[in-house]
Parts: structure tokens; sequence; C-alpha cells
């Protein structure tokens, strides 16, 4: 059956709470259109029309003498709207709705399955002011969103005044590496780091979500990645398996990196994105809703209990509700495992009211080092108050916020390059943020089946120091 027939006979139900989609037609001429109907299945490249709420804003050209405009929605995600004006129906001139709240119908095509963030607004076909009643009411159910739905403190709480390291395991992407790497030989480094409560490791390559590092043998039947890749995705050593039991035989907790795109990415081919996109949609699931059933479900029943807690990367593009989700399926492995979804870098302390800890990822190293000052404001938010609200502010009791956790590299890039930190800046920030009640990690490179050298000469300094420093606190 070719794509045109399959986009004719398959029109599924979006099932994402909160997403405000409505089916118009996907018409290719403006003259003849019906009114919003009934909620569409947002399918990869298939151009659909659709109604969105929200207020536009204006920006500022980086390198042009212009105005960018996007929308703000009340689901809190940003659409770009198209800069050419052919793109823009006649009559309407968005600089008269600049700062506006409305509702737009816009010919909008999805970059993947069911997800509103990646759709592209292709063109603009109507705008209309919403009526100060109607805004305020989504204003209102938007800030709504924001508030904490359950109480984080305890999962959270035994992290209060605790350090770990990070260090990325091999994936598939580098097999050799990965048949060589001694599980043994980390645990016995790990080990020496006696004031470290937790190591993060990693299920996926560090920003690469299409390579794994323990094995998913159904999946990979299914997409056949060899077909595709230089190395399959998924290896035949289980060698995260190893590594967490490994870790757990120190006595230390173990927390796990995920990359969340899955196979929607540009480290896939776009025929292997096919074939993925091809299959779920046989499933009538979403992308986000496929990553989490195919993906994230098999490595949480996998590991179960083994795993402490989660650092989501790339979940710009969950959606409340599927936060929501992705925890349920989280605990439902291990009911005490804390969770952050890494959605904002740098100061102030930003995150999604869905997390027990944040990301802590300072400002993008694209721009700043880790260690320049424009990432202090990190240790003092976390003085004034290691419990946040998503927005940073500080709160009187745990359950009324996120634990407050910083996450730097003590080189100048999260996963290579030499040991640079300035040693009495890291253990000043380390033993601050710690004696504040809050949370730190440090990212290192792995060399071999172990921690960078260099840098694991600072953080034994750091682990000295952080023992002085409960030595001194310690009750009499």
């Amino acid at each position: 059956m070719n794509k045109t027939k399959k986009r004719m006979t398959r029109k599924i139900m979006l099932m994402t709470a909160g997403l405000c989609l409505l089916f118009t037609s996907c018409l290719k001429s403006e003259e003849k259109k019906t009114a919003p109907t009934e909620p569409i299945f947002l399918r990869r490249g298939v151009e659909v029309d659709l109604v969105l709420k929200g207020t536009i804003k204006s920006r500022k050209h980086p390198k042009r003498d212009m105005r960018i405009y996007d929308l703000k929605s009340f689901e809190g995600q940003t659409h770009g709207f198209p800069r050419q004006a052919q793109f823009i129906a006649p009559g309407i001139n968005l600089e008269d709705f600049d700062d506006t709240a409305v509702k737009v119908t816009v010919r909008a095509k999805p970059e993947a399955t069911g997800d509103l963030g990646s759709t592209e607004i292709v063109r603009v076909l109507s705008v209309e002011k919403l009526d100060d009643a109607e805004a305020r009411k989504l204003a209102k159910q938007a800030e709504a969103e924001k508030v904490r739905t359950f109480d984080p403190s305890p999962n959270a709480l035994p992290y209060s005044g605790t350090w770990g390291v990070r260090m990325p395991l091999p994936s598939a992407q580098w097999p050799d590496k990965l048949e060589e790497f001694d599980v043994n030989v980390f645990a016995k480094q790990v080990s020496k780091l006696k004031t470290a409560s937790y190591v993060i490791l990693n299920v996926t390559h560090p920003a690469n979500p299409v390579h794994y590092t323990g094995p998913h043998p159904e999946l990979e039947k299914i997409l056949n990645t060899s077909r595709f890749l230089k190395t399959p995705s998924f290896p035949k050593r289980d060698l995260l398996g190893e590594a967490l039991d490994a870790v757990r035989a120190t006595g230390k907790k173990t927390l796990v990196y995920f990359a969340c795109e899955g196979f929607h990415t540009g480290r896939a081919q776009e025929q292997l994105q096919d074939v993925w996109f091809n299959y779920i949609e046989s499933q009538g699931m979403t992308h986000y809703e496929a990553v989490r059933k195919l993906i994230l479900k098999h490595y949480v029943e996998k590991y179960g209990s083994k795993i402490d807690g989660w650092w989501f990367d790339g979940a710009g593009g969950l959606t409340k509700s599927e936060r929501l989700l992705w925890r349920e399926t989280v605990h439902a492995g291990n009911p005490k495992a804390i969770i952050a979804y890494n959605r904002m870098a740098g100061p102030p302390f930003r995150s999604t009211p869905q997390c027990d800890y944040f990301g802590g990822h300072p400002t993008p190293r694209s721009q700043h080092k880790f260690w320049d000052p424009i990432n202090l404001p990190m240790i003092t938010a976390i003085e004034a108050g290691p419990w946040m609200t998503a927005d940073g502010q500080p709160v009187d009791k745990p359950g009324n916020g996120a634990l407050g956790h910083v996450f730097m590299g003590l080189q100048d890039r999260w996963t290579i390059g030499k040991c640079a930190f300035p040693p009495q800046q890291a253990i000043e920030w380390t033993t601050r943020v710690l004696s504040a009640g809050g949370m730190y990690t440090w990212a290192v490179p792995c060399a071999g089946s172990e921690m960078a050298s260099k840098q694991f000469e600072l953080l034994l300094e750091v682990d000295k120091a952080v023992e002085n420093l409960r030595k001194q606190t310690k009750p009499k």
C-alpha cells in the first residue's frame, strides 16, 4: 500500500492530554476549508491544518534588521512563524498582534509522529485575537500546570547533601571499547571515592539516542538497525547490567542518563527513521509514547531497582501528561527512583513540576566554561534554599519543591578533554552546595575502564574535602 492510500485509510485519534489540536482539512488550497471538528493523530511528514492558542511574541533577528515572531502556546511550547511574507495569508500583519493572546489557524508539518513540539508551521492561515476572559482563563490554566502534582521529598530527600560522579560507559557505537571494558576495575576506582554517594552511568550514548549500553534483541529484530548504522543500536553484551551490579557492590547508588529523542534524531539516517515511524504508526503510537513503551520500559523492567534514578536529556518534546507517564513507567521498576527532566540550562534553576531533582545543567559550554562566574548563581541559589519550585524559588519544606542539583564537567566538554576546572574552586563549590543541603555531580571522561586520571586525582581532593567537612559538622 503506497503512502497516499495509507493517509486516506488511517485516522487515529491523538490521546495525549493537554494538546488542543483541531482538525480542519489537509487541503492544498485555502479557498475551501471546513470548521475544526476532531482531534487528529499527527503523522510525520503529513501536513495538517491546526488551531493553536497562545501569545504572539516578537524578537530581534540575530543578524538582520527584522523581527521574528513566535507563538508561545498555552501548552508551554514555542512555535516559530514563517519569516517570508508569501507563507502568511494576505491581510495578516503579525506586528499587529505582538504580545497579544490569539487563536491561530496554521498549516503545519509534523517532523515526528504525534509531537506538536517538533511540528513546523509552514503557512499562517488566520489570526484572531482572543477575548480577555478566555485569555485569562487559559493563562490561569497554564499557571496551574506549573504546580507540583506529587510530593517528591520521600525519594529525593536522601540525596540532600550528597555528591557523585558521572562517567559514560562505551555504548554500541564503540563496540571494541564496550567489549574491552572491565567493570571490576571501574568499581574498584569508584570505591576509592569514599564520600561519594552515587554514580551516573548511561543507558544511551551521550547525546545520542540511537546507541545503547544494554541489549534489546526484540527492538533490534524489528528495526534491524545494522542496515543503516555503522554499528547496530544495541550491543549483545550487557555492559550496563554488569556495571550496575559492580557499582551496587561498592555500596553506592546508581543513576542513569537517558537521551529521550529515540530514533527521531540526526544521528539516525532517514531510512532508519522511516522504519521506526512506519512501525510505531502501525501500532497506533505517537513518537514519545513509543520511546516510552518500546525502549524505556524495556530497560526499566530489565534492571528494576538496580537503577536508583534517571536523568532524562532532550526532554523538551515531552508534554506534561507524557512526563507523568514516564514517571509511572520508571516507578513500576523502582518506586524510590528519583527523576530529572533536563530542559533548561544555566541559572536560575528551572525545571518541570514532574522532577524530583533539578537537571542542574549549567550555562551551555559553547557560551561559557563550566567554571565561569556566570554559573556561580547556581551555587548561591542552593545556599538560599536547596528545595525550589519549578521556577527556582526557594520553598520552606522539601515536599513543596525539587532538590537543587548542580551538574558540571571537570573539563571544558562533557565527556572529553583535559582536566581544567580550577581545583580550589571545584572543592569550594562542592562543599558549599553540600553544606546547604544540595546535590552535586561531576562529569568526567572515560579512559579505558576507568575515569580519566587527572580528573580522578581532583575527585580524590574533593572527596577528602567533603570528608573533612562532614567531620567538622558531625554532631558531638
